[in-house]
């Protein structure tokens, strides 16, 4: 894999909103992105219905949910 793709993968694992990775009340985010691996990699990507994915990923980390918006913010470089 090239590290554009795993840089891919990264972003995309760095854009969860799960409440293990943004504070529930402030929207600040607690995930240290220093703290994810360069090489992190999706193990799978199960559908959530029509509107969203879920992702397990290498390191364990599985409670964020994509939606099909979210994932597009995310391949256009939107970070909010």
């Amino acid at each position: 894999m090239s590290s554009s793709e795993n840089g891919c993968h990264r972003q995309t694992c760095l854009g969860v909103s799960c409440a293990a990775c943004i504070e529930e009340y402030t929207g600040q985010q607690i995930l240290d992105p220093e703290t994810i691996a360069p090489d992190i990699q999706a193990t799978s990507i199960d559908t959530l219905g029509n509107y969203a994915v879920s992702i397990v990923w290498n390191d364990g980390h599985s409670s964020g949910i994509f939606s099909w918006e979210r994932l597009k913010e995310i391949a256009a470089g939107v970070t909010a």
